[in-house]
């Protein structure tokens, strides 16, 4: 069985217009709206709303997803996308009420906006659907990005710290590091052998990505 099992490449149900996609639109949308409110206003507070709105939509997204079978390619590209518009937004708000926060927002967007943008499209690169499922590719990458604790260090813990007025130099610190471990998957994934829709196989109820 290949290219109907869930982590696999395919179009899964539901076309473009199905549930997740429209939910990952609303929370940008809505995300969006809040942070201009927030730049307008001066207001840390609509600040705040508005990474609320993303993180809840980020999560309802995929969740959805997986629930309603849903999952596709073109969803995976459209929510990375929403992602960095968002945190974009939120980051660039913040810098403009506190200049003093600049130097950190400027190492997570080169973090965020470049350096992992690429590597969360590195998936496309191989016969899976999503960079959820990149495990089967490479585990070490996997762990290194899109576990549960890589994803909460990627796009929470900073934006957290600015929330709380931690010393700067902490925020920039994990900024830094995350640079130097997004660089090395980057470079890392470069160097696996590239892979076909068909080499993605399943056996005993597990998909792997077959050896070339």
């Amino acid at each position: 069985m290949v290219g109907h099992f869930r982590g696999c490449r395919h179009e899964g149900d539901g076309g473009v217009l199905n549930v997740p996609n429209l939910v990952t639109a609303g929370r940008t949308v809505g995300s969006l709206v809040c942070a201009a409110v927030a730049i307008l206003d001066g207001s840390e507070l609509w600040l705040a709303v508005a990474l609320a709105v993303y993180w809840t939509g980020d999560i309802a997204d995929g969740a959805l997803a997986r629930r309603l079978n849903q999952e596709t390619t073109l969803g995976a590209v459209f929510d990375i996308v929403c992602d960095r518009a968002c945190g974009a937004c939120f980051f660039l708000g913040w810098a403009a009420l506190h200049p003093e926060t600049a130097l950190v927002v400027v190492l997570f967007l080169a973090e965020f906006m470049v350096v992992d943008f690429l590597l969360s499209f590195s998936f496309y690169l191989f016969p899976i659907n999503s960079p959820n499922y990149f495990g089967a590719v490479d585990r070490r990458v996997f762990l290194l990005n899109w576990s549960k604790v890589a994803k909460s260090l990627n796009s929470g813990l900073i934006a957290v710290l600015l929330l709380t007025d931690v010393a700067l130099w902490v925020p920039a610190g994990i900024a830094t590091v995350l640079i130097a471990v997004k660089s090395y998957s980057l470079l890392r994934t470069s160097r696996l052998p590239r892979r076909r829709d068909a080499d993605c196989v399943v056996t005993g109820g597990l998909f792997a990505v077959a050896a070339p």
